[in-house]
């Protein structure tokens, strides 16, 4: 590992670039400048890495923008710190660095024949459960700000989101957990979507959101109902049943309770002309709503993602490949951008829709507000307006308090933020590769909002005059084939051997020990907030074990008992 200082030292002379420093290590000068001091490399590289003195190696991940011939980054590798990505933008000193240095294999390579969406495999691989600092090192000599802000553009967005998907990790990893266990009972009910991939081949799916502009769309969605299959969004279903308007299918993705209140107030008989797709994490509860005459399918969310040497691999829930690889069964893996609109697109594609097209998706605080009128959004405000509070107000108020960002629009500038352009990014990158990569057509047909790039904007009432002649025969499409009770009983007999160790697990610094010994992977997820606080800080938080340890075997006593 390291600089190999024979094969450094054998190219002074026969590599024109390569000069002797003063200190006697060596520089280089590429296109009229120093790479490195041509007076003291070695203490331009101590002041490069000071400020990272103090940092725990073991929990810091080093971005290096410009390779040079690696003296920080030998410097920083003998102080432990071997986690990181070096980016070097120039040839001549990339493939000096590169003879010259033998990089530690938990150290990722961007060279110049690599783009800045490099970075996003190095990022898929990035546990930031444990990661506490993400660190750049510049070096100066080796860095042109053209070559290198697309890299720190990328940087930067990255970090954003993985720091978002892991405090929501922390946050919903228990409820996730919870909600998969009591979803087992509504298998027996429940079809795997995976039987509806590639079904719908060549046929067109509109996909109904609930952004501010859908009551502009309602009438021509309604038109557009026979020529189409139409999937909601389970937050747009209150006001597609208000306007007297049955989607072919809802997909419910939310874990929280309040996913609960887009059903409440809809008439059973409506609900079951509805056929429902939910997530495995969504609120058990959610299914009761629309078991029927109807099949229930049944999804998971997961995500494909290319690693810095471009092999695929899958990302998905530990307790999901555990509970398949006992089923013998594939649920339907479905990737999410991070909203249940995102995860809806995927399923189209899965399931063969083409062209895909989008209504209802402002992205953006359309006509002063979150949502479109009539979801539980409005109706979970109402309650606390008044005259001279009204609710549009109450939702102004709350758009004000988000980090507000100026998006173009399709009918001009439109104010958005900060998570729904990331849900932009999403659906733009998505749409590229589908219409690059599989020729499938992406249109646009929402009213207001933004302006999605890789997207056709069309209207919607234009598009169903071209398929008017072309009703669907929905009746074909789906098929209904549950999961059989009987492979679900080793599950809960896995579950019941598992619910006794958990009974008898010490509640002091034992527990992890004896967690790891288990041998279950979701394990280690529910309680990784746990074990962060113990190493991180020391601190052993007994109450949390024990609460979080208390409600897990009381959700598979229930799922037992059922």
């Amino acid at each position: 590992m390291m600089i190999r200082y024979p094969v450094l030292k054998g190219l002074l002379g026969s590599h024109p670039a390569i000069t002797e420093a003063r200190d006697g290590l060596l520089t280089m000068q590429v296109a009229g400048r120093f790479v490195h001091s041509q007076y003291s490399p070695g203490k331009e590289a101590l002041r490069l890495v000071e400020p990272l003195k103090g940092l725990d190696p073991e929990h810091t991940f080093l971005v290096f923008l410009g390779s040079g011939l690696g003296y920080h980054i030998e410097l920083l590798e003998k102080e432990g710190f071997r986690r990181g990505v070096v980016i070097e933008r120039n040839r001549e000193i990339a493939e000096v660095f590169r003879a010259a240095y033998e990089l530690p294999s938990t150290m990722y390579w961007i060279g110049p024949d690599q783009t800045e969406e490099a970075l996003d495999g190095v990022f898929a691989l990035l546990d930031f459960s444990s990661v506490r600092w993400v660190k750049t090192i510049i070096l100066r000599g080796s860095y042109g700000l053209e070559d290198y802000s697309p890299f720190e553009s990328r940087l930067q967005r990255l970090t954003q989101v993985k720091l978002g998907d892991f405090s929501t990790r922390l946050k919903f990893e228990e409820i996730w957990l919870i909600h998969m266990i009591r979803n087992i009972n509504n298998l027996p009910f429940s079809t795997p979507l995976r039987r509806l991939f590639f079904r719908f081949s060549g046929l067109p799916v509109l996909i109904v959101s609930a952004g501010p502009s859908l009551r502009d769309s309602l009438p021509a969605i309604r038109r557009a109902a026979p020529f189409f299959l139409v999937i909601a969004v389970d937050t747009a279903l209150l006001p597609l049943y208000e306007a007297g308007i049955v989607p072919d299918m809802v997909y419910s993705l939310d874990a929280q309770v309040h996913t609960l209140e887009d059903y409440l107030g809809i008439e059973k008989d409506y609900l079951q002309q509805v056929h429902m797709v939910y997530d495995m994490v969504a609120h058990p509860e959610t299914v009761s709503y629309l078991r029927g005459k109807r099949p229930v399918y049944v999804a998971t969310t997961a995500h494909i993602d290319i690693d810095p040497q471009g092999n695929p691999f899958l990302l998905k829930s530990e307790f999901i490949r555990w509970l398949e690889l006992e089923l013998n069964t594939q649920l339907g893996d479905v990737e999410t951008g991070g909203s249940v609109s995102t995860s809806v697109f995927h399923a189209a594609f899965l399931m063969g829709g083409d062209p895909i097209v989008l209504v209802g998706q402002d992205l953006a605080f359309s006509y002063q507000t979150t949502h479109v009128a009539s979801t539980s959004h409005y109706y979970r405000y109402m309650p606390v307006s008044h005259r001279l509070r009204p609710v549009n107000t109450i939702f102004w108020e709350a758009i004000l308090s988000r980090r507000l960002q100026k998006q173009q629009g399709i009918h001009g500038e439109v104010d958005s933020d900060f998570v729904m352009s990331n849900f932009k990014g999403w659906f733009e990158i998505s749409a590229k590769r589908l219409g690059e990569l599989k020729g499938i057509t992406c249109i646009n047909a929402t009213r207001e909002g933004v302006k999605l790039e890789h997207f056709v904007h069309e209207d919607l009432d234009v598009l169903v005059k071209k398929r008017a002649h072309l009703p669907l025969r929905k009746e074909l499409l789906f098929v209904s084939e549950p999961i059989a009770y009987e492979s679900l009983k080793r599950v809960k007999r896995q579950l019941g051997e598992l619910m006794e160790h958990l009974k008898s697990l010490p509640l002091d610094e034992k527990f992890f020990a004896v967690l790891t010994k288990l041998d279950r992977d979701f394990l280690a997820r529910y309680y990784m907030r746990e074990r962060m606080l113990l190493e991180r800080y020391d601190n052993l938080d007994t109450l949390s074990l024990e609460r979080k340890t208390y409600r897990l075997i009381k959700a598979i006593e229930g799922l037992l008992h059922e």
